[in-house]
């Protein structure tokens, strides 16, 4: 933020830091302008309120462009209020309601960890109101940590700083263990599937045993809870993701060496870490059910460029936001993915994230016609980075066409 954004949110050197968040000060004590975290919320909150017809122009915008794409489906990560952005549950409704909402989306509605499981009806009320469309709200998002950039991701061990040697931080749990195991129970009790942020390993194992908590109150059951990110996981941990059936919701596009990865975040980590760092191949060889998304607009939403990252551990050559070491050194080469495994978890493996699997994410008899055609051999991973997609289909009707034909 600039000094008139932290004047006019009346931020200054005695403002205290909020809860799940930080507002960083030089050396004097004076805010910078960086705001971690919850911290935003004391800027994002003085944003105008987009009008109905804003909102509404820029979802059609956003789905057409992900049609372009090739993406028939989605999960919206964050369904209610975050940080003073636009709650997009009554724009999803209304393009429903009136035939344009072309895509399937699965909600993921946004678990406030203010309000604990008083919110709980509230949450069932709008599960309710979205059954038997197109847009569904029959996930929550719980949001366990924050990023290792910022040393706000939930790590084991302290993050290291100048020279390597333990900085004494390791981050930030939003929930405590024992409240968080306590409300994915009562959430799995009703039905929802839960979506975990977990990005530090710490966060990540926090999650793990608060599945393994609702299994252990609730049983077995098929709501399919998943944890994105996933930048770091503690080898011991990477087998319990198939043994209690939780999903690993991969954004591949990122494992690669961009320059803040190289020069902030594996510093951070330190060497004993880095091995475990977007482990997408050792995951998979421990028999974790993969899918695969972009977390879009964080990073592009093209599956094509992160397939050729999941692939090849490197960046596609035309992505704008990638340096030469990106584009040529690979991040990690032993956790690779095949190319079929890849293509797996960003097609089945994600209709499966989002109960769609009966429905679509194969071409198969008895399949809707959800389809993408491109103009490339994807079985070569080669081809990934150089592919286009010229048609888009959802249930048959066409939704993108690039070759101006149909």
């Amino acid at each position: 933020m600039n000094s008139a954004a932290l004047a006019k949110a009346g931020i200054t050197r005695e403002t205290p830091d909020p809860p799940h968040g930080l507002i960083e000060r030089d050396e004097t004590g004076e805010p910078t302008g960086v705001l971690i975290e919850d911290a935003a919320t004391l800027v994002a909150e003085l944003l105008p309120e987009p009008s109905v017809a804003e909102l509404r122009s820029g979802m059609l915008a956003a789905q057409r462009y992900l049609h372009s794409l090739g993406i028939t489906a989605w999960q919206d990560a964050i369904v209610g209020d975050y940080l003073g952005m636009p709650d997009p549950f009554d724009t999803y409704l209304a393009l429903e309601a009136d035939g344009l909402l072309t895509a399937r989306v699965r909600g993921a509605l946004w678990w406030s960890v203010d309000r604990g499981l008083d919110q709980l009806p509230d949450l069932l009320a709008r599960r309710a109101a979205t059954v038997g469309g197109r847009f569904h709200a029959g996930t929550v998002k719980i949001m366990q940590d924050g990023i290792c950039e910022n040393c706000t991701g939930a790590m084991l061990t302290p993050y290291l700083g100048p020279g390597g040697t333990p900085s004494g931080g390791t981050g930030l749990s939003f929930l405590e263990p024992a409240e968080l195991a306590e409300i994915t129970t009562a959430l799995d009790a009703h039905g929802f599937q839960v979506h975990f942020h977990g990005v530090g390993d710490r966060a990540v194992r926090e999650c793990l045993d608060a599945v393994e908590a609702a299994r252990a109150a609730n049983g077995d059951n098929d709501l399919r809870h998943q944890i994105a990110h996933l930048d770091v996981v503690d080898p011991a941990d990477r087998p319990r993701f198939a043994s209690l059936g939780v999903i690993a919701n991969l954004q591949p596009l990122w494992a690669r060496r961009d320059s803040e990865i190289e020069a902030t975040k594996l510093p951070l980590l330190g060497a004993s870490r880095e091995p475990h760092h977007f482990p997408f191949g050792s995951l998979a060889g421990a028999g974790a059910r993969l899918a695969m998304g972009s977390d879009w607009p964080v990073t592009s939403p093209d599956p094509l460029w992160a397939l050729h990252t999941a692939t090849h551990r490197t960046a596609p050559r035309d992505d704008p936001h990638a340096g030469e070491r990106a584009r040529t050194v690979p991040l990690l080469p032993e956790q690779r993915l095949d190319a079929d495994l890849a293509l797996a978890a960003y097609t089945s493996g994600a209709a499966f994230a989002n109960h769609l699997d009966a429905e679509t994410g194969r071409i198969a008899v008895g399949m809707l016609a959800d389809l993408v055609v491109v103009d490339q051999d994807l079985t070569d991973p080669d081809k990934f980075e150089h592919a286009r997609v010229r048609l888009t289909l959802v249930d048959g009707s066409v939704v993108h066409d690039a070759t101006g034909q149909v």
